[in-house]
């Protein structure tokens, strides 16, 4: 039983989503946590929410994003939304990313909309669901410090920085969420860093469709599940296979415990 805590699935038809929803369900996947990219998409994401047992979800403006956001109009429409409806448990997805190489002024704007969404969170004591890169997780952790956002919590998904950056978001008290770069076949030393993390301080996301496997090299040898090719909230099972793989755990507690911490950050009901 296993609690998937970042997907994106509005952006699929619907007969393509329930097949994808069904075919994770059948592999464990209980629930699943949708998370907004923008205030255009936020509406759309609390409508799968609201039609589904198995879902819920968060609003919140992605980095990418950050050039259409606009607080004025954002801002209230996120409070309306967690105002009114108790399917969002969590602001997100959030945060930072400097890969494009962002010019000075929209990276600014960037830390100043990730300000907001911290204080969005505190307003409604939400925990966060961030997003971050390499580049910009210092200016990221900086930032949660200044503005408190320990005080809430959340995740930060799809985790794939250094073992400093791990304790640092620990030491605050967030999760770290293990995704399919656990099964990319040169994550050695992302996979120590999994070792050695306590499974208390985990949970787990697909990012459905958004993570795959970035290709290194001229090798032609198939990547784990054709993680290369795309990502479905199925890939939560092979997720949880290889966490219990590295951590020397079984299956069934690396499900339950995932799961429980997961439940507990988002405040969600009780798993059988």
């Amino acid at each position: 039983m296993m609690i998937d805590t970042h997907t994106h699935l509005n952006i699929f038809e619907p007969a393509d989503r329930e097949k994808q929803i069904q075919t994770a369900k059948e592999l464990g996947t209980s629930l699943f946590i949708e998370v907004a990219g923008n205030a255009k998409n936020a509406p759309k994401v609390l409508e799968l929410a609201n039609s589904r047992d198995d879902f819920y979800c968060g609003v919140a403006v992605h980095p990418f994003s950050v050039e259409s956001y606009d607080r004025d109009h954002d801002i209230p429409l996120f409070r309306k939304l967690i105002k009114e409806n108790n399917k969002v448990v969590c602001v997100g997805e959030c945060g930072m990313d400097y890969s494009a190489s962002p010019s000075t002024a929209v990276a600014e704007k960037m830390r100043q909309e990730f300000r907001d969404m911290i204080r969005l969170a505190r307003e409604f004591n939400l925990p966060l669901n961030m997003h971050t890169d390499r580049l910009s997780s210092r200016d990221l952790l900086t930032i949660l410090r200044e503005e408190k956002g320990y005080e809430v919590g959340g995740m930060i998904h799809n985790f794939g920085g250094n073992i400093t950056q791990a304790r640092e978001y620990l030491d605050m008290g967030f999760y770290i969420s293990v995704s399919v770069l656990i099964q990319h076949p040169l994550a050695d030393r992302l996979r120590t860093i999994f070792h050695d993390v306590s499974i208390g301080q985990m949970v787990m996301d697909s990012d459905a469709p958004g993570a795959k496997l970035e290709r290194v090299g001229e090798s032609k040898e198939p990547y784990p599940y054709d993680m290369d090719k795309h990502s479905e909230p199925r890939m939560l099972r092979y997720i949880c296979d290889k966490l219990g793989e590295v951590k020397g755990l079984p299956l069934e507690t690396v499900e339950s415990i995932t799961s429980l911490n997961a439940q507990r950050l988002f405040r969600l009901p009780k798993l059988a």
